[in-house]
């Protein structure tokens, strides 16, 4: 009886290190991994882990610190001069290549806080996320046919809006140089991400909404974390309109 036992203790204890029992589904992180990760904003949030709050929300070495400014500094540019469909092409292989990289320099456990915060930060905008509400996220969110053409509809139109006042801002020499226009350009989606922002909530059910605030995990200071890339933008707070 007793060799029975060890050898019930030694099949549950190899089976522990040994990863799932059998029937059982490996633990495949955050829900917004498969929607998230190799795609374009991944870029976007790589230039948000410079925050200092967001370092030390997923508690970066020095090291893994180093290694995310080298990535940043030698992420390869994409030519704006290139057709829309080109360009695209050259966003999504960035993104992967990105995707890859990160994966390399991050643990599982802090991607996946990663992609908490990340979610704080677009809030119901991930819906959309330049993917046109990717069916990823409406299978995980049960969006259905009418809210998934009205998310698109919004993400569309802010989408045109923040790249026509991006390219009014360039070509308004009266701003001043290039940095200045560029700045001026970024002030000018402050408004314009909010307000979408805002009418993608209004779609959703109590239900949808509660799954988005459950994938943000624990609550940043995500006012803290935007002034800290304000000020890397060099953009002033009555400026953003914080």
């Amino acid at each position: 009886m007793l060799r029975r036992y060890r050898i019930a203790l030694l099949v549950l204890v190899v089976a522990a290190f040994a990863g799932p029992l059998r029937g059982e589904k490996p633990d495949q992180g955050h829900p917004l991994r498969k929607s998230f990760l190799g795609r374009q904003p991944v870029v976007t949030f790589l230039h948000y882990m410079r925050s200092a709050s967001v370092q030390k929300e997923l508690g970066l070495s020095d090291t893994q610190t180093k290694q995310l400014a080298a990535l940043r500094k030698n992420m390869p540019a994409v030519d704006g001069t290139l057709p829309v469909e080109e360009a695209e092409r050259q966003l999504d292989k960035r993104a992967a290549e990105v995707t890859k990289k990160l994966e390399a320099i991050l643990t599982p456990k802090q991607i996946d806080r990663a992609l908490e915060i990340r979610t704080q930060l677009g809030g119901a905008m991930i819906l959309f996320d330049y993917d046109n509400a990717n069916p990823d996220l409406a299978k995980l969110f049960k969006l259905t046919s009418e809210q998934e053409r009205s998310i698109r509809s919004i993400g569309d139109d802010n989408v045109k809006a923040n790249r026509d006042g991006m390219q009014a801002a360039l070509e308004d020499m009266s701003l001043g140089n290039i940095d200045q226009r560029i700045k001026a350009g970024y002030l000018r989606q402050f408004p314009n991400d909010r307000a979408a922002n805002e009418k993608i909530r209004r779609l959703l059910t109590p239900k949808q909404l509660d799954l988005l605030k459950k994938l943000q995990g624990k609550e940043i200071d995500v006012a803290k974390v935007q002034k800290e890339m304000d000020d890397m933008f060099g953009v002033k707070e009555e400026d953003a309109g914080h």
